[in-house]
């Protein structure tokens, strides 16, 4: 499934596709925002610029490449800096993790185990 989601959605062809990270993200029942707890699963694999015509614009937006240090310096979202060292070390851990927010969003726990 997220084989073909990457050439759905980003027409992108990978290899050596493995399941990385199970993170699961519980949200306060008193917020009116966001009432749905998430499950998100993380894989890693290999790009191969031989099996892909040229990357851009999708309707999912603008698909850039970053560096391991480019991604960090992003805005992206605590339960993804927590964990994004272990994602792509290449090590073949795999990490689980469940955060907990409150009715305003903000995390207040999180649990990381890297198997």
């Amino acid at each position: 499934a997220a084989r073909r989601e990457l050439m759905e959605e980003a027409q992108i062809k990978v290899s050596d596709l493995k399941l990385k990270g199970i993170v699961t993200e519980i949200k306060s029942k008193e917020d009116e925002n966001y009432k749905t707890n998430w499950q998100i699963f993380h894989f890693v694999g290999h790009y191969n610029e031989k099996m892909n015509k040229k990357i851009g614009t999708t309707d999912e937006g603008e698909l850039i490449w970053l560096t391991l240090e480019e991604i960090k310096k992003e805005n992206i979202a605590d339960s993804i800096r927590a964990i994004i060292d272990p994602l792509l070390n290449g090590s073949t851990n795999l990490v689980f993790a469940k955060y907990t927010y409150t009715k305003s969003n903000k995390l207040i726990k999180k649990e990381i185990e890297i198997i």
